[in-house]
């Protein structure tokens, strides 16, 4: 699935949870890569699904890059424990955000 926000004119603004955000539910979320194309974002969405069928996976199109989330977590110990799952095949590094 991919979840398309509004270009927003101050990114910053959209990762604290503005009004161009306002589709993904408030919580901790694990941002696991941006992407340019949608393809390749979808893709390592698909990997991890079928590696953490549990875990929650979305694309989201901030201005022209898709950025891959996981997530939400209730706290921000919950999404560290759900870094911890993610294949380390896929040389991903999480980073954890508050929305």
């Amino acid at each position: 699935m991919l979840a398309s926000a509004k270009a927003p004119g101050d990114v910053e603004a959209m990762m604290l949870g503005g009004a161009d955000g306002a589709s993904m539910q408030s919580g901790f979320y694990l941002q696991l890569g941006a992407y340019t194309r949608a393809e390749a974002a979808e893709a390592v969405r698909d990997k991890l699904s079928a590696a953490a069928p549990d875990d929650n996976f979305e694309v989201m199109q901030v201005g022209a890059v898709y950025r891959l989330y996981g997530g939400p977590h209730a706290t921000r110990k919950d999404a560290q424990q759900a870094s911890k799952r993610i294949p380390s095949a896929l040389r991903l590094k999480p980073l954890v955000i508050q929305r």
